[in-house]
């Protein structure tokens, strides 16, 4: 593992197309949309990784990612050369939705978004300003204290033009300012919420199973790789899993109870057999032979 992390002629972009177009291109047979995720996290004290990722059913797989020495946001140069590199994978024709968090909803993401014809849901931050057509401008905070919840074609300070749906839950704290490609309403405001899965990819990476975080690495190169080897066996996990849930029927007994936990199954089913597979020196059979 020490060589392979070490070896500078391992490069994660050229090994990850192997499995992300194999991915994406089940995924677009099945799905009508595909729902991309970008999310940053902390490595450690000092590295940051930004990921590129896929929702599949209610999780995300990850599909592209760098490292960066940084205390800070990783800014959208970087966004947009990781994304450049996950549309070059897409399959043709495929219909694609972005869903980011309100750290990533900037003018440059949304024009970059219109630009390549995807959709979008960016959650944008409350401070910003638009333009009002007769008097003063006012922020996003302001004209939903006004009463607003959608508004078609708002015109930036920043120069943004995009449609803007506004949601204030009860269980939470702020309200949502979703940037979106289609003309807004509470359905698909809502749908900003596809990027959850995000939320159980992370913490598999840090602490649930591969426990990323207690990593000495200091080198960016060598997390990269470190996280190549990691998505590698988080792809093969959570397909072994959707293999036996699928197998098995676990999704179709009637009356059965799901929980929020009943969604990271599949990547726990699949780890503890592809761990099998390796101690028994063990082939795990095909990679993502159920997606649907």
């Amino acid at each position: 593992m020490e060589r392979f992390l070490k070896n500078p002629l391992v490069d994660t972009e050229v090994v990850m197309a192997a499995y992300a177009e194999d991915l994406l291109a089940r995924l677009a047979k099945y799905q009508h949309t595909l729902v991309l995720m970008i999310d940053q996290s902390k490595v450690n004290a000092a590295f940051e990784v930004l990921m590129v990722s896929v929702r599949l059913r209610k999780r995300a797989v990850p599909l592209f990612w760098i490292v960066k020495e940084t205390k800070g946001g990783i800014g959208f140069e970087s966004q947009r050369s990781l994304l450049e590199v996950v549309r070059g994978w897409l399959p043709q024709e495929s219909r694609v939705m972005l869903a980011v968090d309100h750290f990533y909803g900037t003018a440059e993401l949304v024009g970059w978004c219109q630009k390549q014809g995807w959709g979008y849901r960016l959650r944008l931050k409350g401070n910003l300003c638009i333009y009002q057509d007769q008097g003063p401008d006012k922020t996003l905070d302001q004209l939903k204290t006004a009463g607003k919840k959608t508004l078609e074609r708002a015109r930036f300070r920043s120069e943004m033009i995009t449609h803007v749906g506004i949601l204030h839950e009860l269980r939470h704290e702020e309200p949502r300012y979703i940037a979106m490609d289609s003309l807004p309403n509470e359905y698909k405001t809502r749908d900003y919420g596809l990027r959850w899965g995000i939320e159980n990819m992370f913490p598999d990476f840090k602490s649930r199973s591969f426990s990323l975080m207690q990593t000495h690495i200091r080198i960016a190169e060598r997390l990269e790789r470190l996280i190549l080897v990691l998505s590698i066996a988080l792809h093969w996990a959570v397909s072994l899993g959707l293999s036996h849930e699928r197998q098995h029927q676990d999704h179709s007994k009637k009356g059965a109870k799901k929980t929020i936990r009943s969604y990271l199954y599949p990547f726990k089913r699949g780890l503890r057999f592809l761990r099998r597979c390796c101690f028994l020196n063990k082939s795990p059979g095909t990679l993502w032979f159920y997606t649907n």
